[in-house]
């Protein structure tokens, strides 16, 4: 992955916290104040626009915490529901909802 996982662990180590990386095209990763927890590899698709692609990751991450998930199971929805953002041009209309 091409991601900065030693920046991700700094950042973490100096809000003592865990830090989700999306670094686009790498997909994501987690890292706390010791390593890097979790990385997943994107969605392949074929991408139109890439520019919620963060924010969705970011957000089905954290639904996906709030509603009991771990985070392996939390990080593989954000990096699907991400890949599928960037199929679609615009932010609001690529955001995924639940019924």
């Amino acid at each position: 992955m091409k991601a900065r996982p030693e920046s991700a662990r700094r950042l973490a180590a100096k809000l003592q916290c865990r830090v989700l990386l999306t670094p686009g095209a790498a997909g994501a990763l987690i890292a706390d104040v010791q390593d890097v927890q979790l990385c997943r590899r994107p969605l392949q698709v074929d991408v139109v626009d890439p520019s919620s692609a963060g924010d969705t990751c970011a957000g089905v991450f954290a639904a996906a915490l709030n509603q009991g998930l771990g985070d392996a199971r939390a990080l593989e929805h954000a990096v699907v529901s991400a890949g599928l953002a960037c199929t679609q041009h615009g932010l609001q209309a690529t955001q995924p909802t639940r019924p």
